[in-house]
């Protein structure tokens, strides 16, 4: 803080204080020093700037993110017209070659750039720029569809569980984009249970009044539909846990993810108007 002068205030401080749950927060304090009846007094206001750090943390996050996003949509862009020309190429001559093992070469090449072009319409998506079919859906028959599909790729150690609410309202939504969120969380689930373990999907009608959306933020009251997907599997620590959804942040091993899963998951659900929950403590799922 600045000296004190006669009949002025000092200048205002921003320091650490307990808060009520033992932690440091930053709270700004003003001094100011009255004559009160020739008396002189010191009067000190004190403001905790928690609410304001958290604000000021978050528009900062989501300027970058998107900045990212800008970014990434510009690049997977121009990635996406080099493959379409490599794959077309590539159909071209597995058709024409003859030999076994420049056919097989071939195939190689074909699938990675496959997996290439899978890659950049998840980043298209991160990105904003997909274009969004939403209509009138029964959310239960389409999760069923990407459980059909989970069945079919993941492995043999996980089991697959329903249970879907028989009176589920109806949404208006992306399907496409709801299998994509589905079966990218599924993907991650799949990776924190390398021993196997339990994979649940759950719907259920939700009403949000006023006291929920007080403890929440981003979105407003009203009929929801909740879809939960819980695994058995090894859990996030609160480091993680918070890092969970930045575009890019991955604790697989390099080359064994992208950090796009749950980034484009909460892309998908902001788009439709709702909101990404995740709870998670270590051995816990």
């Amino acid at each position: 803080a600045g000296a004190l002068e006669s009949g002025g205030v000092c200048a205002p401080a921003v320091l650490g204080g307990c808060g009520s749950d033992g932690g440091w927060c930053p709270r700004h304090l003003a001094v100011g020093r009255p004559d009160i009846e020739g008396e002189v007094a010191f009067v000190g206001i004190m403001h905790d700037l928690s609410r304001r750090k958290a604000a000021e943390e978050a528009t900062a996050r989501s300027q970058r993110m998107d900045a990212i996003g800008q970014m990434t949509g510009g690049i997977a862009h121009d990635f996406n017209n080099l493959l379409t020309v490599i794959i077309g190429n590539l159909e071209l001559l597995e058709m024409a070659e003859t030999s076994a093992k420049s056919g097989a070469l071939i195939s190689d090449a074909l699938e990675a750039a496959e997996v290439g072009a899978d890659l950049t319409s998840r980043l298209l998506v991160f990105a904003r720029k997909s274009t969004l079919n939403a209509e009138v859906t029964d959310l239960n028959a389409e999760v069923s569809k990407a459980v059909a599909m989970l069945r079919r790729t993941i492995g043999a150690h996980i089991a697959v569980e329903t249970a879907f609410a028989p009176d589920l309202w109806q949404t208006t939504i992306d399907a496409t984009q709801l299998q994509t969120a589905v079966l990218n969380i599924a993907l991650n689930a799949q990776d924190a249970m390398p021993a196997g373990g339990k994979l649940t999907l759950e719907t259920r009608n939700m009403a949000l009044d006023d006291s929920y959306v007080a403890q929440e933020i981003g979105i407003d009251m009203g009929n929801y539909i909740r879809l939960s997907i819980a695994d058995t599997g090894e859990g996030m620590d609160a480091e993680t846990r918070t890092r969970a959804m930045e575009p890019f942040f991955s604790t697989k091993p390099v080359g064994q993810g992208t950090g796009l899963g749950l980034a484009i998951v909460k892309h998908i659900v902001n788009r439709h108007r709702g909101r990404l929950r995740v709870e998670s403590e270590l051995g816990q799922g």
